[in-house]
């Protein structure tokens, strides 16, 4: 749903106002900044997590802009998220927790 929001409307709206690059970058900042209430993590860790997350999203919106299609981000973009996703499974879990196909 970021990706619809972020990169299909906002993006494709200000390119013709702003230009390709001021448009890619501020939709990225817009984005990033929706980020920083992420509760599940501490300020420490949040600040972290925006400062990835930045270059992550001027990539996804620049995959937009040279496909001009969504599938590109939003495919990124889930992978990004099935990794904090990845996370939580872990902490949840502890040491006890095997991937699928790690074998025993």
């Amino acid at each position: 749903m970021e990706e619809l929001w972020f990169r299909g409307i906002f993006l494709n709206k200000f390119e013709p106002i702003l230009g390709a690059m001021v448009s890619l970058f501020l939709t990225s900042i817009v984005f990033t900044g929706a980020h920083i209430g992420a509760t599940y993590l501490s300020w420490s860790e949040r600040l972290r997590f925006l400062v990835i997350l930045f270059p992550l999203s001027l990539a996804w919106g620049f995959t937009m802009q040279l496909t001009h299609s969504l599938l590109g981000s939003a495919l990124f973009h889930a992978g990004g998220d099935l990794l904090i996703i990845n996370g939580f499974i872990a902490a949840f879990y502890g040491k006890d927790f095997k991937p699928l196909g790690s074998g025993s």
